[in-house]
């Protein structure tokens, strides 16, 4: 069974490696690898560890011109979530928004029963600092791990 740890929040300088590795330790079994996404400007750190490796392709906050660390949404994204072009449209982004920033968008204006009109493989990680929630979602086949 795979593991996930995160940290949210941490001041910059911090040592999120270091405290990243710690959490996974107890999680890691032969055979696996453990790998971590930091980004402490952002105020957040995502590892994992298991069969297969962690290549987010996208950290994106909503709203867009918002300070990363202060954002009511951030999203970390793995693979690549499509948007159809109807969704697009409803959410008014540019063809050329990256996947994370529509990710983040959808979020914000529709919770998390948005993300179930997203195609494609993915996974994401999604800070909601209105609620104070972390959110954890994978695509319909659950082809990306979490």
């Amino acid at each position: 069974m795979p593991g996930l740890a995160a940290i949210i929040g941490e001041p910059p300088g911090s040592d999120l490696a270091a405290t990243l590795g710690e959490m996974l330790r107890p999680l890691t079994y032969p055979g696996y690898q453990t790998d971590s996404f930091l980004a402490p400007e952002q105020g957040i750190a995502v590892g994992r560890t298991g069969p297969s490796r962690l290549a987010p392709t996208g950290v994106a906050a909503w709203p867009p011109e918002a300070d990363p660390a202060e954002a009511p949404i951030l999203a970390l994204v793995e693979g690549e979530p499509l948007l159809p072009d109807a969704l697009r449209q409803e959410l008014e982004l540019p063809p050329a928004v990256n996947s994370a920033t529509a990710v983040a968008a959808l979020y914000a204006r529709q919770g998390k029963a948005g993300l179930v009109r997203l195609r494609g493989h993915w996974a994401v990680a999604l800070l909601d600092r209105r609620s104070g929630g972390f959110l954890l979602a994978n695509d319909h086949f659950g082809t990306r791990g979490l």
